[in-house]
């Protein structure tokens, strides 16, 4: 390494020092364009370099099942989590930030069978990156519903006790429905709401097993998000129909 003698000019009093210029060496794992390959079916213990990502490609991932990605057991505060399907780009924004706890955490359902994952932190960490399968027999989340457009119903689903459904049905005009679930079952318990967050109740009702619940609204938009549950004193699976009819 070349070393500079630097000397300050034009001062009554000066001093001379030793300029030292090392290259920055990134301490992670994998590249964006070469990620490390790792199994999803084991924790695996890895780091994150300084103001730099680690990059990982997780194989033997099921096509549309939803996975927990977790970073855990930072020994920094600063870090940030993304997640992209196999095919996808990496480059994508954070689903996470570190949270209190020194975890990252998004879940991700990959369109293939093996998810892209990058870490990212300000400050050189190890860590423990896992993934785990999470097929509770309902599908959707409250904050990634699964989208439907009216024409694809009648749509024919399951929920479990584990966790609700929730759905996103769009294409609807500004006229009068009749929302119809059936379950096959069970007692089946849905609600229909105007907005994204869940806060705004156009009605509720419920499904008896072989017999239709129905419910009438009027939709202030395009776009109803529907959530499903079975009874708290219920325990399981059942299959149940979702349709929408006018009047």
């Amino acid at each position: 390494m070349e070393r500079n003698r630097l000397r300050a000019r034009d001062k009554a009093i000066g001093t001379s020092y030793v300029l030292d210029v090392q290259p920055f060496v990134p301490d992670g794992v994998g590249s964006a364009e070469a990620p490390l390959e790792v199994s999803c079916s084991e924790a695996f213990d890895t780091r994150v370099g300084v103001l730099s990502s680690s990059y990982y490609e997780v194989i033997d991932v099921v096509p549309g099942v939803q996975y927990l990605v977790e970073a855990r057991d930072f020994e920094s505060r600063e870090g940030a989590l993304a997640v992209a399907p196999g095919d996808g780009d990496i480059q994508v924004e954070p689903c996470a930030t570190i949270d209190n706890d020194g975890v990252l955490r998004c879940v991700f359902a990959s369109s293939t069978t093996s998810m892209l994952v990058r870490v990212s932190s300000g400050v050189a960490s190890d860590f423990t990156l896992s993934l785990h399968a999470l097929p509770s027999g309902s599908e959707g989340f409250a904050s990634a519903p699964v989208p439907l457009e009216l024409a694809e119903l009648p749509y024919d689903a399951t929920v479990a006790s584990a966790a609700a459904g929730y759905y996103a049905i769009s294409g609807l005009a500004d006229i009068d429905y009749i929302l119809r679930v059936t379950s096959t079952d069970e007692l089946v318990d849905y609600d229909v709401f105007a907005d994204a967050e869940l806060s705004e109740l156009l009605t509720s009702s419920q499904s008896s097993p072989g017999m239709a619940g129905e419910s009438a609204f009027h939709p202030t938009d395009d776009t109803i998000y529907v959530r499903v549950t079975l009874p708290p004193e219920r325990d399981g699976i059942t299959a149940f129909s979702v349709e929408l009819d006018t009047f």
